[in-house]
């Protein structure tokens, strides 16, 4: 046993990165060149955060996690030369950056009915971000043809999913904001929560926001829940629901609620978007000079080390493994 699971988080961070730490998940994520000119970003040990940092090897970069075991660590863009302390990005050239897209949990506080806020999260709460995830898979397979999908835990509160297509990688922010704005429904998350009208979502879209998001809200919803959102009578809420589970169970085929008013059917579907429809973080998707957490690293916050999750419809974060853990 390298350390015992009550050591300090700093002792831990410093025996997981000089004896455990791997770069091996990390160089499944990224599309092309993890080392050279590609920028790096840490939150050391004494709470400054540096980026602009580059290595020309694995084995330097492994050295510095050696050296330094860096609170929190993150990769970002490729450019046109090494990066340094005295050659930021503002003064090189951008040659390319992965798509990813970010779900966290906290984006969902003004839904969630379980009662956990920010980064708690429960079981309940948690199948959010797997629905999201399963979602945001089909479509991204589907719709955009993306074959390299690779979801990763980010230690923390929720999932990163990284584009490994080389043809993503050199979108420009304008294209991956188009890509973002074909799945995003809900805008202002943390606000007014604005849903964007249905007749203008594609029609694929269209299906799947059906298929699997009504579904899901009208089955594993509270029934008083469903009637106090959505203003519609207990007896109207019911029938809805009995015809979600005969739907869900393969015993009917027929679209649900035909019997609704039209005003009726509009808000039952916008709000079990604004309940179950995947939350994207638009800034992180769009920003071509972000950096994003490594998969392999420890999240200070936690202590769980960030990890490629092979089935994002079925993690759970307690299944993720503690810094302390890894070196036992």
């Amino acid at each position: 046993m390298t350390e015992k699971k009550t050591a300090p988080l700093l002792q831990a961070l410093k025996a997981y990165y000089e004896t455990e730490f791997s770069l091996k998940e990390y160089e499944q994520v990224v599309a092309r060149q993890p080392y050279g000119n590609r920028e790096f970003g840490f939150l050391l040990p004494n709470n400054v955060f540096i980026r602009n940092r580059s290595f020309q090897s694995k084995e330097l970069l492994l050295e510095y996690f050696r050296i330094n075991a860096p609170l929190s660590a993150y990769a970002g863009a490729v450019y046109d030369q090494p990066l340094s302390p005295s050659l930021r990005i503002q003064d090189a050239e951008w040659v390319g950056h992965e798509l990813v897209f970010d779900l966290d949990i906290n984006e969902y506080d003004l839904v969630r009915v379980c009662g956990c806020k920010g980064r708690e999260y429960c079981q309940q709460c948690w199948g959010l971000i797997q629905e999201a995830a399963e979602i945001m898979d089909e479509t991204l397979k589907e719709d955009f043809g993306y074959e390299k999908r690779i979801w990763v835990f980010t230690g923390g509160r929720g999932l990163h999913c990284w584009i490994r297509d080389e043809k993503a990688f050199y979108y420009t922010p304008r294209q991956r904001d188009a890509v973002v704005s074909y799945m995003q429904m809900i805008h202002d998350p943390k606000g007014q929560q604005r849903v964007d009208p249905i007749p203008n979502a594609p029609k694929l879209l269209v299906t799947r926001i059906y298929s699997k998001t009504l579904i899901s809200f009208l089955t594993q919803t509270e029934e008083k829940v469903i009637e106090k959102a959505t203003g519609l009578s207990k007896q109207r809420v019911k029938r809805l629901v009995k015809e979600a589970k005969e739907f869900q169970e393969g015993e009917i085929g027929k679209p649900l609620g035909t019997w609704l008013k039209k005003s009726e059917e509009e808000q039952i579907l916008k709000t079990a978007i604004l309940y179950r429809y995947p939350r994207i973080d638009h800034k992180v998707s769009i920003d071509i000079r972000r950096v994003v957490r490594m998969p392999g690293t420890v999240h200070s916050s936690t202590g769980l080390i960030s990890k490629i999750v092979e089935s994002p419809t079925k993690f759970y974060p307690d299944d993720a493994v503690s810094v302390w853990e890894a070196i036992s």
